[in-house]
C-alpha cells in the first residue's frame, strides 16, 4: 500500500485516521503543523498527503502552495481535510492545486479511506502496483484452478443425475402405456362375458315358456 503524511494538529482525529488507515494497510507519517508536514513531505516522500487547513505556524493553503512549488513535491497526491466549507475556501484550494477537497462535516471516516484507496491506486508508483498485481495473481490462480475444477466435476455429477432421471422419466411412461391395453382387455372381456351369461339365460326361458309341459299347464282348467 502507499506511504500517507497525516498532517492534523488535532491530536484526537490525528489517532483516528491513522488507526484506520494503518488498519488499511498503508504507512503513517504524522505531522501536527505546517512546518514539520514540509519537513516530512521532503524527507520522507509520501504518495498522498492528508492536509488540515486551520494549523499553527503555516496554513494548509501555504503548505499546498509550497509543494506545489518544490519539485520533490510538485506532482504528489494531496487532499485536503478542512472545516472551511465556504466555496471560496474550495476554489482556492483548486487554484493551489489540490486534488480533493473534503470537508469534515459533510464526510465520514470511510470517506477518507475510499479516497485515500482511490488516488493512491491512481497515483502510485507503477513498478510497486505492477508488482503488486503479480503477486495477487500468483497467490490466486492455483486457488482459482481448484476451484474451477471442482466446480467442473460438480458440474458433470449434476448432468449425469439429470440424464439418468430422464431416462427414468422416459421408461415410466412406456411401462404405463404397455399396462394400460392389457387393463382395457381385462375390462373388455368381463363386459363380453356378462353380456353372454344374459343371453343365455334369455334363452333358457324363451325354451321353457315354449315346451310341451310349460303349455300344457297353460291349458288346465283353474
Amino acid at each position: 500500500m502507499s506511504k500517507v503524511l497525516l498532517v492534523e494538529d488535532d491530536i484526537n482525529l490525528r489517532e483516528i485516521y491513522a488507526a484506520r488507515l494503518s488498519a488499511e494497510g498503508h504507512e503513517l507519517v504524522l505531522a501536527a503543523d505546517g512546518e514539520e508536514a514540509l519537513s516530512k513531505a521532503v524527507s520522507e516522500k509520501p504518495q498522498l498527503i492528508l492536509l488540515d487547513i486551520m494549523m499553527p505556524k503555516i496554513s494548509g493553503f501555504d503548505v499546498l502552495d509550497i509543494l506545489r512549488s518544490t519539485p520533490e513535491t510538485e506532482n504528489t497526491k494531496v487532499v485536503m481535510l478542512s472545516a472551511l466549507s465556504q466555496e471560496s475556501d474550495k476554489e482556492r484550494g483548486e487554484q493551489l492545486g489540490v486534488d480533493k477537497y473534503l470537508i469534515k462535516s459533510q464526510i465520514t471516516l470511510e470517506d477518507v479511506v475510499e479516497t485515500v484507496k482511490e488516488l493512491s491506486q491512481g497515483g502510485g508508483n507503477g513498478d510497486e502496483n505492477a508488482a503488486s498485481i503479480v503477486t495477487t495473481s500468483s497467490g490466486r490462480l492455483p486457488e482459482n484452478d481448484g476451484e474451477s475444477s471442482e466446480n467442473s466435476q460438480d458440474n458433470q455429477q449434476g448432468q449425469d443425475g439429470q440424464n439418468q432421471q430422464g431416462q427414468a422419466n422416459t421408461q415410466a411412461p412406456e411401462e404405463t402405456a404397455n399396462s394400460q391395453p392389457s387393463g382395457r382387455s381385462s375390462v373388455k372381456g368381463k363386459t363380453a362375458s356378462s353380456q353372454a351369461a344374459s343371453e343365455i339365460n334369455d334363452i333358457d326361458n324363451q325354451m321353457q315358456q315354449s315346451s310341451p309341459q310349460s303349455q300344457a299347464q297353460a291349458e288346465q282348467p283353474t
